[in-house]
């Protein structure tokens, strides 16, 4: 990868950071957002209902400012100004939260406030997210591009991962000292994407002097991309339970955080050779053999529990989370990657919420036959996703 000179590693990182610290403060945020409620004297229950309410919004959220950002790009040169205030808005919320809970402690309906203020702060995430995840087009041609993504998904993935088993020790850090760790991670990341765009300074945004067009994108192409993110969160909220059942019979149910720990490191570090593979033989084809495998792999743990299936579900996963922002990239014109990428994530929260309304758990039968009917979505997306585009 090294040798590739085609790919603006240093911005790509910059990205990947900004992947990286998202994730780490939404792992902060689901470990101790229904204690906080707690203490205020709300119930745990609350925290469903607000998580339903916050991947609603981001369905709304991803693709407006996805637009809003790409309209700015063609007015001014950049994204980053958006991206920044994003950031500096969505920090400041993320440590008023422990501050509103432990310093004023609000009684009564004034505990209502802390939900209201997570709402906002979600808000404010999915705010710069689009924007900045949809800079990765800038980085690569296309059919490098799933080479950088994968330094995306390596950052979030690993991150991630620690909420299996590392939650003690994050929750010995105090609600303070956790949210206060996120809170400056946010920053030094978007200060971080300022530095590698420095572009942003008034001085160089005068300089544009003509606001370039935007090309046009077709309304179902942007259902599409929604409609495929929804299948594919929905296809992740019935495989891994359904995985994690399989691996609880395989090591016994006290090592089943550590064992799905260790499965998703392992996820995170496969995206590097997965970007190579869609980079060599194709997005496109890499993407729909990757969707195939899992679903047949699934299919076969329910007669064969084996570690070799597990293993090559754990690949495929991979290649299909590595491949979907590059394939949603290519498919829109370009100047409107914020755009597409706001659908995307719009429709992977819509599918989360979705989810949530319908499913409160799921057993291994229901997530086998779950999992292969949004598999098998996300195959119908990707066909007319080529077919409407072409």
């Amino acid at each position: 990868m090294n040798n590739n000179n085609l790919i603006a590693w240093q911005k790509v990182l910059g990205i990947a950071a900004i992947q990286g610290v998202v994730t780490l403060t939404w792992v902060i945020y689901n470990l101790y957002f229904p204690k906080l409620l707690v203490e205020l004297g709300l119930t745990i229950g609350i925290a469903k209902i607000v998580l339903i309410i916050e991947h609603f919004l981001e369905a709304i959220i991803e693709p407006t400012f996805g637009k809003i950002s790409d309209r700015l790009q063609g007015k001014i040169g950049t994204k980053i100004p958006l991206i920044t205030r994003g950031i500096i808005l969505a920090s400041a919320l993320f440590i008023a939260i422990p501050v509103l809970v432990i310093l004023i402690k609000p009684q009564g309906i004034l505990a209502y406030l802390l939900p209201i203020l997570a709402i906002f702060w979600a808000s404010c995430m999915a705010i710069f997210r689009s924007p900045a995840i949809s800079l990765i087009g800038q980085t690569a041609p296309i059919d490098k591009l799933p080479q950088a993504v994968s330094i995306l998904s390596l950052i979030g993935g690993i991150i991630g991962a620690f909420r299996f088993d590392a939650y003690s020790i994050i929750l010995k850090l105090g609600p303070n000292f956790a949210f206060f760790i996120g809170s400056i991670s946010l920053l030094i990341a978007g200060f971080y994407l300022r530095y590698l765009y420095p572009d942003t300074s008034p001085q160089n945004l005068t300089e544009i002097n003509e606001p370039q067009k935007l090309l046009p994108v077709k309304s179902a192409l942007l259902v599409i991309i929604m409609t495929m993110g929804i299948t594919i969160s929905c296809s992740l909220r019935f495989t891994i339970p359904t995985l994690s059942n399989i691996i609880t019979s395989q090591v016994g149910e006290n090592q089943t955080k550590f064992a799905m720990m260790i499965f998703f490191i392992i996820l995170a570090f496969l995206s590097l050779p997965a970007g190579k593979i869609a980079s060599k033989f194709g997005n496109y084809p890499a993407f729909l053999t990757s969707l195939l495998i899992t679903i047949i792999g699934l299919q076969l743990l329910t007669f064969i529990p084996s570690w070799f299936i597990i293993a090559l579900i754990c690949a495929s996963l991979s290649l299909i989370l590595n491949s979907v922002i590059p394939l949603v990239i290519a498919l829109i014109p370009l100047g409107r990657m914020g755009l597409g990428v706001g659908c995307y994530f719009g429709g992977f929260g819509a599918g989360m919420s979705l989810f949530d309304l319908m499913f409160a758990k799921i057993d291994l039968n229901q997530g086998m036959s779950g999992s292969a009917i949004a598999l098998l979505g996300t195959i119908i997306t990707l066909k007319l996703s080529q077919k409407i585009s072409t």
